[in-house]
């Protein structure tokens, strides 16, 4: 399916559905910041819902497409989410959560080795505290 090609939005498309992003399809690119989209899409109210022509049994899940385009900025207008743009916001968010996952392994790494170098120098000062007594 072309990006181009309108459908109802709880149809059912049995063909794939491919975004065309490469290098040689674009211009003005630009580096995003993993940590402040995550920062934006944590702030996007997230809902569950069914379009009013659907049946109310039949529902969905995301952001109102006027929330995603006030925070991000992306795409043609605010009625509507283009697969590429929620695609990257998501992402993004991962890397920022990797980048904070690693960031916190790295620190309780070292708090570790301080525990553990203060288990040492304390079980030393057991052990002198224990000689000074035995010398009494």
């Amino acid at each position: 399916m072309s990006v181009n090609e309108q459908h109802t939005p709880s149809s059912a498309v049995e063909e794939e559905i491919v975004v065309e992003s490469g290098y040689s399809l674009v211009e003005h690119l630009a580096n995003a910041s993993p940590k402040e989209v995550l920062a934006k899409l944590v702030r996007i109210p997230i809902y569950t819902w069914n379009y009013n022509w659907d049946d109310p049994g039949i529902r969905h899940m995301g952001p109102m497409s006027q929330d995603f385009y006030a925070a991000f900025g992306l795409g043609v207008d605010d009625q509507s989410i283009c697969y590429i743009d929620s695609i990257g916001v998501c992402l993004a968010s991962i890397q920022a959560l990797n980048e904070m996952v690693q960031e916190t392994a790295a620190r309780m790494e070292r708090q570790q080795k301080q525990l553990d170098a203060q288990a040492a120098a304390i079980a030393e000062l057991e052990h002198l505290l224990w000689q000074t007594e035995q010398v009494q």
